[in-house]
């Protein structure tokens, strides 16, 4: 009797441990499942944080590089709507040396600042500017630049210093331009000229110096060699000075 309770005991001491050991596997086996789902959540945080990592760089790189387009678009239209106020003003510059009489280009500067056209021209011409043309005759102001080489066939220099045949304009220096004009009411843009270098032709003194065709009463034509021209143009906003376009033009007549 007392050893089948001793027996009874020992058996259910065994069960317990036997229960013991499954509980402690049991635990165990839950402890590395909640590790093995703590490191996948963590991975999957890791991979989240990357992806929206890469979605706000590239969102960023997209709204940088519509912004850079919408200023760079500005920039273009600012620099066009300048160079159509240099190009225009580049015209009337090559008008008014065709004209090449003194007389004739104050009455023209005249007719164009009485034409009510929110237009104002204004010609430097400084009685220091002299020259002299292959044939002697000597001039001064605006109309040395115009009737007269730079240089003659020996190099030698035949403006005065006083001429300004630097390609530098300066908006604020009136003696680094021969021409200004004002564009708009306020005005909204100004542009300067000058002429840098002339080369002089064969072209007659009137304004009648391209023939329609070539005599052939001599044995030889003289063929027609105009006047070379080199004329810096610089046009700038006047609310904006950087705003800005500057042409570099060769012409002939």
């Amino acid at each position: 009797m007392i050893k089948d309770r001793t027996q009874n005991t020992e058996h259910r001491a065994q069960r317990m441990g036997r229960q013991k050991a499954k509980a402690e596997v049991g635990k165990k086996r839950t402890r590395a499942l909640n590790y093995n789902l703590l490191d996948e959540k963590g991975i999957a945080l890791v991979l989240v944080l990357v992806l929206s990592l890469i979605a706000l760089s590239i969102t960023a790189a997209l709204l940088f590089m519509a912004s850079q387009e919408t200023r760079f678009s500005g920039f273009q239209k600012r620099y066009k709507s300048a160079l159509e106020a240099n190009l225009g003003a580049a015209e009337i510059f090559e008008h008014m040396v065709i004209l090449r009489q003194r007389a004739d280009i104050t009455s023209f500067i005249n007719d164009l600042n009485t034409a009510s056209i929110n237009f104002k021209a204004t010609l430097n011409d400084p009685a220091g500017c002299t020259g002299s043309d292959v044939l002697g005759n000597n001039y001064t102001g605006i109309i040395t630049k115009i009737r007269t080489p730079t240089d003659d066939i020996d190099g030698n220099a035949q403006w005065s210093p006083a001429c300004n045949r630097s390609i530098t304009i300066d908006a604020l220096d009136s003696t680094t331009y021969d021409f200004s004009i004002e564009l708009g009411a306020n005005p909204v843009y100004r542009v300067y000229a000058k002429i840098v270098d002339t080369s002089e032709g064969n072209a007659a003194k009137d304004l009648d110096l391209i023939k329609q065709g070539v005599e052939q009463s001599a044995d030889a034509a003289s063929p027609h060699l105009g006047y070379l021209y080199s004329i810096e143009v610089l046009a700038q906003a006047v609310a904006n000075p950087r705003e800005r376009a500057r042409t570099s033009i060769l012409f002939e007549y």
